[in-house]
């Protein structure tokens, strides 16, 4: 909301200053639901585009990684566009990390602001944990 919100010009000046990140210290207060995974449709349009940007860093020699962050939710198995987000980058053997599932943040109600976004603790830990995998990869 914050970036379209900025892009627009339709939030106040303090917002925008942050450049679209807009940290919370909230904590989610409520116990951790199952959520059913279920297949739907997903939009064609969306999907060239995510094609044309991994072909563009591609062709640009850029090092890309894509990352699902976690989520306070469980499900009974990977969720439907993140199935075909892993399976598109593997196509392109871009590597895909998936955190939604990840036992570390399931497990610590409060990193959580709310059931998809991590408050700033928890964003903190989840970028010097990424920072950290993605340095290893990219020495081997």
């Amino acid at each position: 909301m914050f970036i379209v919100g900025g892009n627009l010009k339709k939030i106040n000046k303090d917002d925008l200053d942050i450049k679209g990140y807009k940290p919370s210290s909230n904590i989610w207060q409520y116990p951790i639901k199952t959520i059913e995974s279920t297949k739907y449709e997903l939009d064609s349009a969306k999907i060239k585009v995510f094609n044309n940007f991994i072909i563009d860093c591609l062709k640009s020699k850029i090092n890309l990684y894509i990352v699902c962050s976690p989520v306070y939710f469980l499900s009974e198995s990977t969720e439907y566009s993140i199935k075909r987000g892993e399976e598109i980058a593997q196509a392109y053997n871009i590597k895909f990390f998936d955190y939604s599932r990840d036992t570390f943040f399931l497990n610590k109600r409060s990193l959580f602001a709310d059931i998809a976004h991590l408050n700033i603790d928890g964003s903190t830990i989840f970028l010097d944990n990424l920072a950290c995998r993605i340095n290893r990869e990219y020495k081997n």
